[in-house]
């Protein structure tokens, strides 16, 4: 998904990113794909998730309910990275520094979750964040 926005896209990213400078995201994990857009002043993040092994309806159930409820023992993948989209907005002139832009105001942050297949659930579903396929991603961000 990295190469999309690269190739496709000609946007300058970064893939599985844990650290921006010296800054570490501590507990957040890592950003799937982070990508700077100049021409827009946008910083994108996605969270990409392969929902290809999910062979049967069951299966894509439980992809599902993790990506947007989570369960008792883990929050949900929404959750997460909205927290990281969070510590990106607390942290963007480090970020543009990390793409070697000039810090300037007038930047924001979006963010989608990109999956394999498309669904239909987040269009059923409220889902604060996003949701596309890859071959939507190829055609553009929104």
């Amino acid at each position: 998904m990295a190469d999309t926005l690269r190739d496709s896209l000609k946007l300058p990213t970064k893939r599985r990113v844990r650290k921006i400078g010296k800054l570490r995201f501590d507990n957040l994990g890592d950003i799937d794909v982070l990508a700077a857009d100049a021409s827009r002043k946008h910083i994108i993040v996605l969270e990409c998730k392969d929902l290809s092994v999910a062979r049967t309806p069951h299966e894509l159930l439980d992809e599902v309910t993790h990506l947007l409820y989570g369960d008792r023992k883990h929050r949900s993948v929404v959750a997460k990275h909205e927290d990281r989209i969070r510590w990106v907005r607390e942290h963007m002139s480090e970020v543009l520094k990390f793409f070697e832009i000039p810090a300037r105001t007038g930047w924001r942050v979006v963010s989608y979750i990109v999956v394999d297949e498309a669904l239909i659930t987040p269009h059923l579903l409220k889902c604060p964040i996003a949701v596309l396929s890859l071959e939507q991603l190829k055609k553009g961000l929104p």
